[in-house]
């Protein structure tokens, strides 16, 4: 579903002009991180767009920051860290000397900074969820109170000076206020310091029309393109973009030297990405047709349909896709979560165990990595011997594509 939105007076996040592009309306979808006992949750409505001046792809309707809040304590997040050893050796050569102290600023820098320090250089670590407590029983606060922090700068203060190398990885894609929050990560690097910033990039998902990948808390999209502009309004100048290929998306590390104030040069606009992004919208209802095709020629034959993975990536898909009221249950074999329903579920997550002593589960679709799905495919060939089909939500080789389903 499109939406041109008239009215609309959201100022883009890079370039400031008005987004007044068609959007894809992604629905009234639940936060993802509300597993509860009951099946009750809010829901907000969901936008994504692309502003026409820059080409930046953003959120411009989501819920506000204390309404993502986490409110179980096990609510965490994992990002890829196995090109970093790669990384240090080209950040180091880039930097031109040791570094005598490097900083990191959010939870997913530890790794980076433990190579980093390797010659003896003082590493930093603060956490900026402090600052909102880390968790008062009632909420916990996580990637949302650590963006709102980044962006309000005093960053070399809260970590008594400034480093060599200030690091900030999965995190600018969560920031409301991007060029704030790199000026703040540009004043807690030395003068001759350099500003590492690692993002995912969104090309891949795009050209797979992959739906799982929107996220509330996700408000900025980057290509190589948009990042380089946004690094550059910020006034830095990026002296290199690595990409490090990754099974779903390809992870963007930009190394950045802070040059001061200069006259506003012209933005360099992502025509490619926009283009992305307006072929992703037009198929959104296509594809959510197809799928939700799949799951109805289940359910006449008589199966049930399952969803292998209770995570953000499979919430979102089901709630954009208005597929959970094909969907029987969602699986994970996380006992934390087995009992809990997943947001925009009615059904707890069960086992795989319990999927497979159900002989009404005909399909299964796979919302893991598509590094572990002939892993999960193995363990549950019993569905595929009783004549059971297992489908990628990522599109992904191991498995049936939604291509192959039966019409």
């Amino acid at each position: 579903m499109t939406s041109a939105h008239a009215e609309r007076t959201v100022a883009c996040r890079l370039c400031g002009e008005a987004l007044h592009g068609a959007d894809l309306y992604l629905g009234e979808v639940p936060v993802c991180n509300r597993f509860t006992h009951d099946g009750s949750c809010r829901r907000h409505p969901l936008s994504m767009t692309a502003c026409c001046s820059c080409g930046l792809i953003q959120l411009w309707r989501f819920p506000p920051p204390e309404a993502v809040t986490p409110l179980l304590p096990w609510i965490s997040y994992n990002e890829p860290d196995q090109h970093l050893a790669a990384a240090v050796e080209r950040l180091l050569g880039l930097l031109g000397r040791p570094p005598r102290r490097v900083l990191g600023t959010g939870p997913f820098d530890q790794p980076l900074l433990d190579g980093l320090t390797r010659d003896g250089a003082i590493a930093h670590a603060i956490d900026l969820r402090q600052e909102h407590g880390n968790g008062t029983g009632a909420s916990y606060p996580y990637l949302e109170a650590i963006q709102a922090r980044l962006s309000d700068g005093g960053l070399a203060a809260r970590a008594g000076g400034q480093a060599d190398i200030v690091v900030c990885r999965y995190m600018l894609e969560h920031c409301h206020a991007p060029l704030d929050a790199l000026a703040a990560l540009g004043d807690a690097a030395t003068p001759d310091g350099v500003v590492l910033v690692e993002v995912p990039d969104c090309s891949s998902f795009l050209r797979r029309c992959d739906y799982s990948f929107p996220w509330e808390e996700h408000v900025c999209y980057f290509t190589e393109t948009s990042l380089a502009a946004m690094a550059s309004s910020a006034g830095f100048e990026v002296q290199e973009i690595i990409r490090s290929p990754g099974a779903l998306e390809d992870s963007l590390m930009a190394v950045l030297r802070r040059i001061g104030p200069r006259p506003p040069q012209p933005l360099v606009s992502d025509r490619e990405g926009l283009a992305l992004f307006e072929t992703y919208r037009d198929r959104f209802a296509p594809t959510g047709e197809a799928w939700a095709r799949l799951l109805r020629t289940t359910r006449q034959n008589g199966g049930k349909v399952a969803v292998f993975g209770a995570g953000h990536q499979a919430i979102m898909f089901v709630n954009a896709l208005r597929l959970n009221q094909s969907v029987a249950a969602m699986v994970d074999d996380n006992p934390i979560k087995c009992g809990m329903v997943a947001p925009g579920m009615t059904s707890p997550v069960i086992s795989s165990a319990q999927m497979l002593a159900d002989p009404s589960f005909t399909t299964c679709l796979l919302a893991v990595s598509p590094r572990t799905e002939a892993a999960i495919m193995a363990k549950c060939a019993p569905l595929r011997d009783r004549g059971g089909r297992f489908y990628s939500v990522f599109m992904s080789p191991d498995a049936l594509s939604l291509e192959s389903a039966p019409t």
